[in-house]
This record gives C-alpha cells, structure tokens and sequence, in this order.
C-alpha cells in the first residue's frame, strides 16, 4: 500500500511549542517541526496529533486512534514521569507532570505518595510495547523516538519484567547521534532553545535532514 502522509505523534517537540508559527493556545501544531519539514521533503501530506505537556499514554492512545497502513507514523515518547488517568467527574482523561502539581488537586497526592521510577518505566513501557505491536500487527511503518533516557536505563528500577520488556523495544527505538535525545542532541549542536527547553527552528531544520534518509527507507 503506498505511503501518502506522515502522521506525528509526541508531546510539545512534535507540537512546535515556542516555535516562529506557533501558539499553544490555538492548537494548530508547527509547521516547522522536524517531523513537518520531513513530510514536506518527502513530499507526504502531514498530520501532526502531538500536544504540549502529554504523557505516554495519550500519545499511545492517539496512535491507535489515528495511525493507518498510508501513513509512515513517527512517535516521540516522552517523559515517563507524566501521570494520566481519566477523571471521572469532568468527564476526560487528564495529564498531571512533575513541575505542574498545581494544574490538578490529585497532582500532590499522587507525586507525594504513589509515583515512582519503577511505576513510570512499568507502564510507559508497557504503552510503548503494545502500541508497536499493534502498528506491526497492522502493517503500519513507525518510527518511534523517545526524550526521556530512563525508559531505557539499566542501572536502577530495573527487575527482570522491567528488562525483558526494554529488550524487546530496544531495536525499535531510533536514537539521536551520540545514543541522545532530541534535546540532548540540540543542546551539544549548540542549537539555539527556548528558556522552556525547546529546541527552535535551527534544531528542527537540521533534524529533517538527518532523519530524510531514514524514513524515506520506509515508504519505499
């Protein structure tokens, strides 16, 4: 089946927080985006589904929802620490984070007596495993990326469960050169970021071009 549009799936990397053409406000994604400029290079219609300040399971949930065997999907998982559950009295899920306690009264509670490293890696793993098993399944071509270094890290909070399921993502999980992150990558190309750490439209031109290679490979 041939490939006809990239669809994008992440947080506010994807999104384009703090880039020229964009407002967080409107919900209207980047155009100038890494993913975006990749779509346009390979001459691929573009559909961003990535929000600023989601976890992983609304980005798994939007993979689900929207990807399709015409689409070359790329998926940038993001921190594990980002908590979201559906809350029952407004009706709709809902993501809490770290540095936003007070966007939620659930927020303190949870990051004051339930979360946890082992929980994060746990279920973020857990969202990342089955959501490439479905694209596989579906014969869905996707790229994941992934800015958060502990859901592949061995050194702590990692039993055997934990491991065994880092094994099986491990090869299906395109690092930045030097085995870093988007960000990471940015920051030691000395690349122009955002006082809110996003890597501005330098970064992103430089990253379509380096990832045109690799996902051309898959559309083919």
């Amino acid at each position: 089946m041939k490939i006809t549009k990239l669809k994008a799936f992440g947080d506010s990397f994807v999104y384009g927080s703090d880039l020229l053409d964009n407002n967080d406000e409107d919900l209207n994604p980047s155009k100038l985006t890494w993913t975006a400029r990749s779509a346009e290079l390979m001459g691929l219609d573009y559909e961003c589904y990535a929000r600023p300040g989601v976890g992983n399971n609304h980005i798994a949930q939007q993979v689900l929802q929207h990807a399709d065997p015409e689409s070359l999907c790329i998926i940038n998982w993001t921190w594990i620490d980002r908590w979201e559950f559906f809350d029952i009295v407004e009706n709709k899920w809902t993501t809490v984070r770290p540095t936003g306690t007070e966007d939620h009264p659930l927020a303190e509670i949870y990051y004051k007596y339930l979360q946890s490293e082992l929980q994060d890696k746990w279920q973020s793993l857990n969202y990342v495993y089955s959501t490439h098993e479905y694209l596989r399944r579906n014969k869905i071509k996707f790229v994941s990326h992934i800015m958060d270094e502990l859901l592949l890290d061995l050194t702590h909070h990692c039993p055997k469960y934990i491991g065994r399921l880092q094994n099986d993502i491990r090869d299906d999980i395109q690092r930045w050169p030097y085995y870093t992150t988007f960000l990471t990558w940015s920051q030691m190309n000395n690349f122009d970021i955002s006082d809110n750490l996003h890597p501005l439209e330098e970064a992103h031109e430089a990253g379509a071009n380096l990832w045109q290679e690799t996902y051309e490979s898959l559309i083919k």
